[in-house]
């Protein structure tokens, strides 16, 4: 019989895992950055800008949803936090 204080061996395989992903990812970006060098005319809001490169406008795209992933991830953590007390 096992004793119950033991714990479960950890999985290392998962965080080598999201490295790989993070490696390929960051691969991407960098050949978003270095096919895409034309240039763009941004219009957002009251958000104007000429001449902006495309790598630039996708980085700061990227930068924003990951932002904003973040923040909802929080207040959705939050308020489930809320309900459970």
């Amino acid at each position: 019989m096992k004793d119950k204080t033991e714990e479960a061996p950890k999985k290392e395989a998962s965080a080598g895992l999201v490295t790989v992903a993070a490696i390929v990812m960051g691969g991407i970006v960098l050949l978003l950055i270095a096919f895409n060098t034309a240039r763009v005319e941004v219009n957002f809001l009251v958000y104007k800008a000429h001449n902006v490169q495309l790598w630039w406008f996708t980085i700061l795209v990227i930068l924003f949803t990951l932002v904003t992933d973040r923040l909802v991830r929080f207040v959705i953590r939050l308020r489930s936090k809320k309900k459970d007390d």
